[in-house]
């Protein structure tokens, strides 16, 4: 149990770090992909890079990170309910801290580049 409560603990904050980041390169999916990418080549840890301001709750900050912890909520529930036997549990809850970063980015990206493409794109155009 405590191992679980230690794994809750390392994601808790997971997501604001990715909502902050989209904020800072404005919700542009290709800027914040660039960015994932150039802080996987310097190795840096995913809490460096809130050292300037805090993420400021807008409408879109709050559903992206409610939508996150959503997510997070799903993979654990899932690990633990759909497991055949508890060799699989155990196995599914210590992947857990290397899939969630990278699910969670993906899901991030995939939701920000639809916004982008319907919302977004469609704006610019418009007031061109």
């Amino acid at each position: 149990m405590k191992f679980v409560l230690s794994l809750l603990l390392s994601e808790v904050k997971l997501p604001l770090y990715y909502v902050y980041m989209l904020q800072q390169v404005e919700y542009d999916p290709r800027k914040f992909f660039a960015w994932l990418y150039r802080l996987a080549l310097d190795a840096k840890p995913i809490s460096s890079v809130m050292h300037r301001q805090k993420l400021v709750y807008t409408p879109k900050a709050r559903l992206l990170v409610v939508l996150s912890y959503v997510f997070i909520a799903s993979l654990f529930i899932e690990a633990i309910l759909f497991g055949k036997n508890m060799k699989e549990d155990l196995l599914g809850l210590v992947l857990l801290p290397v899939e969630i970063p990278l699910l969670l980015a993906l899901l991030l990206f995939i939701v920000t580049w639809v916004a982008f493409i319907l919302i977004v794109r469609p704006n610019q155009k418009r007031v061109i």
